[in-house]
């Protein structure tokens, strides 16, 4: 408007405060007879007259007025026991997630709980974060078991949070309703109440049906602390599970024998039959020889059957570790300083066959040689020892082969340094957890230094300090050393270590 000012609405406090709205007008008053200012040009005033429907139609919002509430919707998954839709067992721990997603288009959702219902007990919950839950146990006339309640979060539109509970399912089959109910503050009133789509979600509480089997574990008993592996002709237990369709344990007594998938030829499997208890068992049994890959298989009538594959060793002892010596078949170490808690020694096929496996087995020493504050227990001037034995129709002395003389033959330094480079020991050193690639084992000693000559126990020459482990030479002895022909005997191979090895030899 052209040479005008516009006033300033004034409302009738009564309106402003939300009373009545009839007969009540809001206006805007000119002053068209107020003189001009010499300076200022002349205001237009204009009255408008606004009813009250105008406000209930919605042209007009009033701060401070509560309207009608408005009810949105969540969308819930279900998830039992890490099945989306499973069932629980009845008397069983079950684990419940709720997937919960705000469907609204506009509130966010800031409070909810969902309420267990009766027959459930043990009720616990898992950590959501973002949220801050409490989980109340219903008191009697509240016809719930327990409650778990949501806070101190938001859930916009189209976003999902996940909740969990744990609790032991009724004894009785049946089905488990879980209440719902959210609220958030979308208008200031603290309601907009949140509903679930589609009902509360529900939980079937069914009597296991047998359906499959699974084996859980694979243990030796042999050895005590039992072995990593199974070993041949030494007795392990394969310990199972039986399912229903949904993977709870079903407690119906069923009979469940044990077989070998793929046995080696001449192999053999000896084990009986076991009767599951309370939807569980465990078959003893032996496998007659080394084998790597074998698979195991657990099966009855009408289920689905279980595999497991394990590797069965030669054979193996083990040590609780403390110092002292473990041996078997054709090797022995020795731990002056122990282990950290057990140790186990164990021969079984190379995992590998090319030049490095020339006997076709490999020994093997699995412990740990490093304190929890870090310090090693053995080191380059004290280190561990594995040694390998080799019949002297395999490692025979070379000069000597075939020959059996009615005289003593000493078994010298030089006779050793010819064996070495005659007979080579392989290694492999577990590092992080994975094993380095089998390498030629060199001289724990310079054999080129005279200085070094005849010395044994520590790992000194470059090459062996590089290499983390090496071969004592001037240790290597052969049987009946100090007697007849012992220059033809079987020859030993000691090997100094720090960390545990894989040896090969011949």
């Amino acid at each position: 408007m052209p040479n005008s000012e516009i006033g300033v609405v004034q409302i009738d406090r009564h309106l402003a405060d939300g009373h009545a709205m009839n007969n009540h007008r809001i206006m805007w008053r000119p002053f068209l007879d107020r003189p001009r200012h010499p300076h200022r040009p002349a205001r237009t005033v204009i009255a408008i007259a606004v009813s009250s429907l105008m406000v209930a139609a919605g042209m007009l919002s009033l701060p401070g007025r509560a309207w009608a509430d408005t009810t949105s919707t969540v969308t819930i998954a279900t998830t039992v026991n890490g099945v989306v839709g499973g069932s629980a067992t009845p008397g069983a721990t079950t684990s419940v997630s709720f997937a919960v997603t705000n469907d609204a288009s506009s509130p966010d959702l800031h409070a909810f709980a969902i309420t267990v219902p009766l027959g459930a007990t043990d009720v616990t919950a898992t950590g959501v974060t973002g949220w801050t839950q409490h989980v109340v146990t219903c008191t009697t006339d509240q016809e719930c078991s327990a409650k778990l309640q949501m806070s101190g979060g938001s859930l916009a539109a189209g976003e999902t949070v996940t909740v969990g509970l744990s609790f032991t399912a009724p004894t009785s089959p049946g089905t488990l309703t879980f209440g719902f109910s959210g609220g958030t503050d979308f208008d200031g009133d603290g309601d907009d109440p949140f509903t679930a789509s589609g009902g509360n979600p529900t939980i079937q509480v069914v009597a296991a049906v047998p359906m499959s089997l699974s084996i859980t574990s694979v243990a030796d008993t042999s050895q005590n602390p039992p072995l990593p592996s199974p070993a041949a002709n030494q007795p392990f237990a394969v310990s199972f599970t039986v399912n229903d369709q949904f993977g709870n344990v079903a407690t119906t007594p069923v009979l469940v024998t044990l077989t070998a998938v793929n046995p080696a030829s001449g192999a053999s499997l000896t084990s009986t039959a076991v009767t599951s208890s309370n939807g569980t068992g465990v078959i003893t049994a032996t496998y007659s020889q080394a084998q790597s890959g074998l698979q195991l298989q657990v099966g009855s009538p009408g289920l689905t059957p279980g595999t497991a594959t394990v590797d069965v060793v030669t054979a193996g002892v083990s040590g609780t570790g403390s110092p002292g010596t473990l041996s078997v078949a054709n090797t022995t170490a020795t731990l002056s300083a122990g282990s950290v808690g057990p140790e186990f020694l164990t021969v079984e096929p190379c995992s590998t066959t090319d030049s490095t496996c020339p006997a076709g087995s490999e020994a093997s020493l699995q412990g740990v040689f490093t304190q929890a504050n870090g310090t090693e227990l053995y080191s380059d001037a004290k280190p561990a020892t594995m040694t390998w034995a080799c019949s002297d129709q395999v490692c025979p002395t070379p000069w000597l082969k075939g020959v059996t003389w009615p005289w003593f033959l000493p078994y010298t330094n030089i006779d050793r340094i010819i064996d070495f480079s005659r007979y080579p020991i392989y290694v492999s050193l577990e590092v992080n957890g994975v094993d380095t690639p089998f390498a030629r084992a060199p001289s724990c000693e310079d054999l080129y230094n005279w200085r070094d000559f005849g010395r044994t126990g520590v790992i000194e020459s470059a090459a062996a300090k590089a290499a983390g482990f090496c071969v004592d030479v001037y240790a290597m002895s052969r049987a009946g050393e100090g007697g007849r022909q012992s220059a033809t005997g079987a020859l030993t191979t000691p090997v100094l270590f720090v960390q545990d090895p894989k040896l090969r030899g011949n």
